[in-house]
């Protein structure tokens, strides 16, 4: 009980004692004085400094502090503190005329992309407060850009058109692409008071990054894509007499920085290249010697990466060195040719020969490669005519090739150009190159009383047309094997008798590789797979006036291995599809003028399909 009662009476004191003293501390008077000339005003608090950069200036909004009169702010691309002098080391100062009265100040006469240093103090009669930082101490300015946006007709494939506020001070242009160095435009007088200038020289289709500066400071950053270059109209005339090639091109394709040949269809790229004359510019023509033969090359002339023209053509043959080589101009000399050589014999025309009157189309066993010119390449580029009443073979044979001549029968419904007919030979291939194949009921004619192996027929950039109902091979038996079939680069018109391309008669699978051709006026199916059938790749080629309704005659019997970028008219009327992409364009729409025999393409999207000699 008396323990309780102390506790009782000593909080009671204690509460008393503390209402005293905090009565007296609001009631007594400070008995000691202040010497005014030491004050100081209180500084803005830290926490409400804060400050809003843009390009060339700056937001500061602080908290006004009690009998201030004005406010002085100090920046500077080095640190403050408390003791460095004010104005030191070349910092700005705002408001030292008592100018700044309030919350906001925009802060003038900075550089972009800049970091500065801050401190403020309140001022009032002769009395300052201590500097206050912002919390973060400094801030960065944005980017300065005194570029305007670049208009569309202010670009090419080439150069670039660039503006700014004339009275925004500058003195160069730098513009970079990728990783590369900057290259940079010192600006002349004229482009600093017009705020304009052209740059040029540039590569098309590439972005480029431009930042305008007056001295070291940047004022600007700008990125330009140019514009896509279009591939200036060109031709190249092969001179095969001199292994010489001259590489035209069309007008308006600007700048140029060289040219470039590459072996090979290739498209350019980095690689080295050889500066042109003033002479070849003006021109615009390109002569190229020293060609190897049988060389497929690719010519362009260049704009830095950029190809500008752009051809790929190949070099006339060279006759191989173990061959024999006979000049012949008539059927009796082919006859002594036949009759007085043996192994390999490369047969050069020196005018036309005709065998369907008289002469030998049994090519003897003693030749194992025959080789048919259709002119003598180091005098002239005239292609010769041989006519035939169809050429077999009595013997085992390499190869027999046939280029750059003018190959005949005597008529669509008469005779063939090869006719196999009791042949027993074993041939590894038969190659048409660069020919014209025409008046003939077929080309290739495999009769059944034949054996022996035709491993492969190869027509390259051939023109063949007005063959009849036997078309380009007929496999009649299966006593001679026939291996592939292709063609590439050509174009294909039959005599309105021509049925079908191939017809398979006999016991085996035929290989079949189609590319870049344009085929027209097949009147019964394309491939007439009769008996053992086809395999088929055709690519990049294009088909119209097809009358038949069957693409395949017997289609169980045929695989599609591979089927692309195969384009047939609206005019066609294929029952079954074998992969073929068919257009909404008729005959008339898709070629110049079919009917008389210009196959060029109209569309400028479907001009890179077909036989490429029609692009020209």
């Amino acid at each position: 009980m008396k323990q309780k009662q102390l506790i009782h009476i000593l909080g009671t004191g204690t509460f008393g004692f503390l209402l005293a003293t905090g009565i007296a501390s609001c009631s007594d008077v400070n008995d000691w004085s202040t010497d005014p000339s030491f004050d100081r005003l209180f500084g803005t608090r830290q926490a409400s400094l804060s400050v809003e950069p843009e390009a060339l200036s700056a937001t500061v909004e602080w908290e006004a502090t009690p009998k201030t009169q004005s406010y002085l702010i100090e920046v500077s691309t080095d640190s403050l503190y408390d003791d460095r002098a004010m104005g030191e080391g070349g910092s700005l100062l705002y408001g030292t005329d008592g100018s700044i009265t309030r919350s906001p100040y925009v802060l003038t006469g900075l550089k972009g992309e800049t970091t500065y240093y801050l401190r403020i103090k309140s001022v009032s009669d002769g009395k300052e407060s201590r500097w206050v930082y912002p919390e973060k101490f400094k801030f960065t300015t944005d980017a300065e850009q005194i570029f305007h946006k670049v208009a569309d007709e202010d670009v090419t494939d080439e150069s670039v058109r660039l503006t700014w506020d004339a009275a925004m001070e500058a003195t160069r242009i730098e513009y970079v692409r990728d990783e590369e160095e900057p290259a940079v435009r010192e600006l002349t007088a004229e482009e600093r008071a017009a705020g304009e200038v052209l740059i040029d020289g540039l590569d098309p289709k590439v972005t480029y990054t431009f930042m305008i500066y007056n001295g070291d400071t940047r004022r600007g950053t700008l990125e330009v894509q140019t514009k896509a270059a279009v591939m200036a109209d060109s031709e190249v005339t092969v001179d095969a007499a001199a292994r010489r090639v001259t590489f035209t091109w069309g007008e308006n394709i600007g700048r140029l920085t060289g040219y470039v040949l590459l072996e090979g269809d290739v498209y350019p790229a980095d690689q080295p290249q050889t500066a042109l004359t003033d002479a070849q510019v003006q021109a615009r023509q390109l002569t190229l010697t020293g060609l190897k033969g049988s060389t497929t090359y690719t010519v362009a002339v260049m704009r830095g990466r950029t190809v500008r023209a752009l051809q790929t053509f190949k070099t006339w043959a060279d006759i191989p060195a173990d061959y024999t080589k006979v000049n012949v101009g008539n059927a009796d000399e082919w006859d002594a040719a036949l009759a007085s050589h043996s192994g390999k014999v490369a047969v050069v025309l020196t005018g036309d020969v005709d065998l369907t009157a008289s002469g030998t189309a049994k090519i003897p066993a003693s030749i194992t490669s025959l080789l048919v010119w259709g002119g003598d390449v180091v005098t002239a580029q005239k292609a010769h005519t041989f006519r035939t009443k169809g050429l077999s073979f009595l013997g085992n044979m390499d190869a027999v090739e046939f280029y750059n001549l003018n190959l005949f029968a005597n008529g669509s419904t008469n005779n063939y150009l090869f006719d196999f007919n009791g042949s027993k030979a074993d041939v590894n291939t038969v190659s048409l190159t660069s020919c014209v194949l025409d008046e003939a009921r077929g080309v290739f004619r495999l009769r059944s009383n034949s054996t022996g192996t035709l491993r492969n027929i190869v027509a390259e950039d051939c023109l063949i047309r007005n063959i009849g109902s036997y078309g380009f091979v007929s496999q009649e038996g299966s006593g001679l094997t026939l291996g592939t079939v292709t063609l590439k680069k050509c174009t294909y018109v039959p005599h309105s008798s021509g049925k079908c391309l191939l017809q398979n008669k006999g016991g085996n699978v035929v290989g079949v590789v189609i590319d870049q051709c344009t085929f027209y006026g097949f009147t019964y199916a394309f491939l007439d797979n009769n008996k053992a059938g086809f395999t088929l790749d055709i690519s990049r080629t294009l088909m119209g006036g097809f009358t038949g309704s069957k693409f395949f005659q017997n289609i169980a019997t045929a695989t599609v291995n591979s089927c692309k970028d195969f384009y047939v008219s609206a005019d066609c009327p294929f029952e079954t599809s074998i992969g073929e992409m068919k257009l909404e364009l008729k005959d008339a729409d898709l070629f110049a003028n079919p009917g008389a025999g210009d196959f060029r393409v109209k569309p400028t999207e479907y001009a890179a399909f077909g036989d490429p000699r029609w692009e020209k």
